[in-house]
């Protein structure tokens, strides 16, 4: 009971810190994403939500934001990451490569099985509209891994030291009927009553997931109530503990899209668009007024037809009295078309905040008049702004998902054997997702402009290659391009076969000497016996043994 009177007096004071990013979500959702606006208002299932949009530019701009950084960053239809090593000797020995192939391979198979595609497109969403994105990801009851994401209006969380989520504080409303299927007769009397007896089986009542770093472990006891991460399940009206557990991993992943010192939550491209898209929505609202004018403008008519009804739809007829004022259009005399062009501003101004532009860039084929170099160096210059968030993503996100990923496959025996050579030499993760790709463009880009530059010095002194490592070149191409590892030879294969060929070179030099010797001595031959005559040999050798 004490506990869980402490975790509901924490979980109401962090729920109290983040009132003002609730007011500023609730706004931000009012206008680019109706179908989660539940953090300060409730509204009724099926009610409508989208009684303030005039103009859809930020809900589609962040539809883009999210399914762009979901297919150039986590596509399940090409590999975005792989295992490595630090140390390059290691990653060049056959077996480790082989068994870090091996590994990324099947650690992305049971992501691409699993359902973390459908979960990490919400969490992007929420990432560009609120700055801040939930999913909880654990071992799976029917899969080996499950991924949930977590609606943000849920979530209380807190830091550690260094600025890393390791504290959440989850309020999930779960009907009677749910909390006894889920918790059996630790259930408080009320919902009991409500559940067994049938007298409202749906009525719902605040449940508290609280998971923490625990700090009262015992030594040498690894069991459910010693794990590093404590799991808590309370009643919050009647502070009962409805169940305790523990994590060895942090299940909760809460990347945030760009954090100020002193918050917790993170703040967004949605943030920083707010104020435009609300001024474009009163515009648009102005304006389509304004077109109504223009296309069923008011009438003038005299004083005297004020009592008459008058018709005005198509094909009508209008009586008035001979020799009077007839009525016409009120005339407004506005300037439509500077409204036009303000509006066009406005709309392509909350398309750069999405960074809709960058994927739109990404995703559309080279035209005739441009080619794909040309597509990519204008994508460079926005991914350098797009720099620091995928930095943040990769250390708050993918980090330590890929971590829960492979600690599951390793205790289900999923993970082959680790050669003997990675004893103890750690590994690491390198993303070669599409766009970090693209960010790694910058070192090749580098290396041809070198040897455009060096061309002509090589054609004076060939000796200046001599300054680069080509093979290092190549093969960090190859990488930087997403060339597959099992379509590059290995470093030992590479010497195997450039030994082959000096040794075949060599023999073949040696057969071209012999052939030219042979050559010269057949030659030479005939012009001896030509000069030389043998038996005036033989009579000279006689006359001088008769002396």
């Amino acid at each position: 009971m004490e506990r869980a009177d402490e975790i509901v007096k924490r979980y109401e004071k962090l729920d109290a810190d983040r009132s003002n990013f609730m007011a500023q979500w609730q706004e931000i959702a009012d206008y680019m994403i109706p179908r989660k606006s539940s953090f300060t208002t409730q509204s009724s299932p099926g009610a409508k939500r989208t009684s303030k949009i005039y103009d859809g530019t930020a809900i589609r701009s962040l539809r883009i934001l999210a399914n762009g950084l979901y297919g150039h960053m986590t596509s399940p239809s090409a590999p975005w990451f792989e295992l490595t090593v630090k140390n390059p000797g290691l990653k060049a020995i056959d077996t480790v490569k082989e068994w870090l192939r091996e590994t990324s391979q099947r650690m992305q198979n049971a992501i691409n099985n699993s359902n973390f595609g459908m979960a990490s497109h919400e969490v992007y969403t929420d990432l560009g509209a609120f700055g801040t994105g939930c999913m909880y990801a654990d071992i799976g009851k029917d899969t080996l891994l499950s991924f949930q994401s977590v609606p943000l209006a849920e979530i209380c969380i807190a830091e550690d030291f260094q600025g890393k989520v390791d504290t959440v504080y989850r309020l999930i409303k779960l009907t009677a009927r749910q909390c006894i299927q889920q918790f059996g007769d630790k259930c408080s009397d009320d919902i009991q009553k409500s559940a067994v007896s049938d007298k409202d089986p749906d009525k719902q009542f605040e449940i508290i997931h609280a998971i923490y770093p625990r700090t009262d472990r015992k030594k040498g006891k690894i069991d459910k109530g010693n794990k590093p991460y404590a799991s808590c399940y309370i009643e919050r009206e009647k502070r009962n503990m409805l169940l305790e557990e523990g994590y060895d991993r942090f299940p909760y992943l809460v990347p945030r899209w760009e954090k100020d010192s002193g918050e917790v939550f993170g703040r967004s491209p949605g943030m920083d668009a707010l104020p435009d898209v609300k001024m474009l929505n009163l515009m648009k609202k102005d304006y389509l007024r304004a077109i109504q004018k223009m296309i069923d403008p008011p009438l003038l008519v005299t004083d005297e037809n004020k009592m008459k009804s008058m018709r005005t739809t198509a094909g009508s007829i209008i009586y008035y009295r001979s020799g009077g004022d007839k009525p016409e259009s009120l005339k407004t005399g506005g300037d439509y078309q500077i409204a036009v062009d303000y509006e066009a501003r406005i709309q392509e101004s909350i398309r750069e905040a999405f960074y809709a532009d960058l994927f739109m860039l990404l995703a559309q084929k080279p035209q005739n008049q441009m080619t794909a170099t040309e597509v990519l160096e204008r994508v460079e210059e926005k991914l350098v702004l797009l720099g620091p968030t995928m930095g943040r993503l990769q250390a708050e996100f993918y980090n330590p998902m890929l971590e829960t990923v492979f600690g599951a496959m390793w205790e289900a025996g999923m993970i082959p054997p680790v050669p003997q050579e990675l004893a103890g030499a750690g590994l690491q993760v390198e993303y070669i997702s599409k766009l970090a790709l693209a960010m790694r463009k910058f070192e090749t880009d580098a290396m041809m402009k070198l040897v455009q530059f060096t061309s002509p010095m090589i054609q004076i002194d060939p000796s200046v290659v001599d300054n680069f490592n080509l093979d290092a070149a190549a093969r960090g191409g190859a990488e930087r391009f997403g060339l597959p590892t099992e379509w590059m030879n290995p470093m030992a294969k590479v010497r195997q076969i450039r030994e082959q060929r000096a040794a075949a070179q060599a023999e073949a030099q040696k057969k071209q000497e012999q052939m030219m010797q042979a050559d010269l001595a057949q030659k030479a031959l005939p012009s001896l016996t030509s000069k030389v005559d043998p038996e005036s040999i033989l009579a000279k050798q006689a006359g001088q043994t008769v002396q």
